[in-house]
């Protein structure tokens, strides 16, 4: 199969987007950019090893530029992206998600937007939308007597693995690199309209409640000493790999 010069550069360009920088406080302040909260996690780690995460996500990349490494051993490649303003549909094909998504999509028509796939394989998709406030969703399944093996997870108690994390050699990538749009209506309706059992299989982790005052000083304070810092996984003794040379992020602000 060839190409013509302009379809090479078209398909050059995609896969561009669809890569993440390599190095991890470089990924951050990416995702940060993006809009997620991040937070930082050992390698083959799913969740952050710390209590009190979700005060802990950074936003804005300066900021991130500025303390990523303060806190953050070297050798961490995982990166949890917080979901405070975000619904992610999540697809498990080990639960039945993949025929589920198959029936979703003939049901009703699902908006095409940003799109990531965990460690697990292509088919483990996470489907990602601007929350919509006016029709609230929660974490937790979809409905699963129609749709098993699709998950909501949504709020600042719930998290995704970044892409360019690893579990066990495999990473998580993007799969489409499309300006996330909002969260389409009929998926709350389906969900209030599902019949759930009694416990959950979808849970944030933390309460989801405000923040106050997002007292994130005293916290790094508290982190840096705390023998969870210094306990490093297995891959943590390698160092991370050297940043490339990059020109200065444009758009780039500190909050006032």
């Amino acid at each position: 199969m060839s190409y013509t010069a302009s379809e090479a550069g078209d398909l050059g360009t995609t896969q561009a987007r669809l890569e993440v920088p390599q190095h991890d406080t470089d990924r951050a302040a990416f995702f940060a950019a993006l809009g997620f909260g991040v937070v930082p996690m050992p390698t083959n780690h799913k969740m952050p090893v710390y209590k009190g995460w979700p005060d802990l996500a950074m936003t804005d990349p300066e900021e991130v530029e500025e303390m990523w490494r303060s806190f953050t051993p070297y050798g961490w490649q995982n990166i949890a992206l917080t979901l405070d303003g975000w619904t992610v549909v999540d697809v498990d094909p080990k639960n039945g998600g993949t025929a589920s998504l198959e029936k979703l999509t003939a049901d009703h028509e699902l908006p095409a937007t940003r799109t990531h796939h965990t460690a697990s394989g292509p088919d483990s998709l996470h489907f990602i939308y601007r929350a919509d406030t006016a029709r609230p969703l929660k974490s937790a399944p979809l409905d699963p007597s129609r749709y098993p093996g699709i998950d909501i997870k949504t709020g600042r108690g719930a998290l995704i693995v970044a892409p360019g994390s690893v579990i066990d050699g495999r990473s998580y990538r993007v799969v489409s690199a499309a300006e996330a749009v909002p969260t389409p209506p009929w998926l709350s309706e389906i969900q209030q309209g599902a019949q759930h059992p009694a416990a959950s299989s979808v849970r944030s982790r933390t309460p989801s409640r405000p923040s106050a005052g997002h007292p994130r000083a005293a916290t790094l304070a508290e982190l840096r000493a705390s023998p969870t810092l210094t306990a490093r996984s297995p891959s943590a003794s390698r160092p991370s790999p050297p940043r490339s040379p990059t020109t200065p992020r444009q758009g780039f602000r500190r909050s006032p």
